[in-house]
């Protein structure tokens, strides 16, 4: 599910996570309704969202994924979905791991909504998240997931951040444009990167800070 406004790169990132399965059901920009995506939720073994997110640490019930037409998915409205199918939901958006400061001796959050709902793990934000970091991080950790090596999920996301962390600006530039076409998909990021490898050389790792790859967590199985 994917609501592109002020997202250059969701494009992409959908992209990267759709191509490595197949029966795929996309709803893109004014298609990813509220009522759509909660429609289709029950059925999903892998659930992707690609939008922006608020969470509300004072009532986090009203914590949201914003959808199309900017209409929230609220936490509350995700009390009585049921994802006993779902293997993991991706929440690549902001501040979706943030938890509510009113109930002290309990964790609520639009993940652990999710992993109540029955999904067997939910990979989430702890903070505001750069679009195109994010992008880098979520379409290596499908590339690790579901690429030749086929890590477990868990260890998926942890050599996502360590590569998004580690590798230079010239060798993510040269990843990014071996996966074509989705680099087609990305021209921000590409253009970014290119910037990256003149102001601080090809051997600069210019996603090193903690802000560009830490903030993903996995929780569940």
């Amino acid at each position: 599910m994917s609501a592109q406004h002020d997202l250059p790169c969701a494009a992409f990132e959908v992209h990267s996570a759709a191509s490595r399965f197949t029966n795929t059901t996309l709803l893109r920009g004014a298609q990813a309704t509220r009522e759509r995506v909660l429609a289709a939720l029950p059925q999903a073994w892998l659930v992707h969202f690609c939008c922006h997110g608020d969470a509300y640490t004072d009532n986090p019930l009203a914590s949201a994924l914003h959808l199309a037409a900017n209409r929230p998915l609220t936490l509350a409205s995700l009390l009585d979905t049921r994802l006993e199918r779902c293997r993991l939901v991706m929440l690549s958006a902001c501040e979706t791991a943030v938890i509510g400061t009113q109930l002290i001796d309990e964790t609520i959050s639009l993940q652990s909504a999710l992993l109540q709902a029955g999904a067997a793990a939910a990979i989430a934000t702890a903070w505001a998240v750069y679009d195109t970091s994010a992008a880098l991080l979520v379409a290596r950790f499908y590339a690790e997931w579901r690429g030749p090596d086929a890590h477990p999920p868990h260890r998926a996301l942890q050599l996502a951040q360590q590569w998004l962390r580690d590798s230079t600006n010239d060798e993510k530039l040269e990843w990014l444009e071996r996966n074509a076409p989705a680099a087609e998909l990305a021209p921000l990021l590409r253009d970014e990167l290119r910037q990256a490898v003149r102001e601080a050389g090809a051997g600069g790792r210019s996603h090193a800070a903690l802000l560009h790859w830490a903030g993903f967590a996995y929780a569940g199985a």
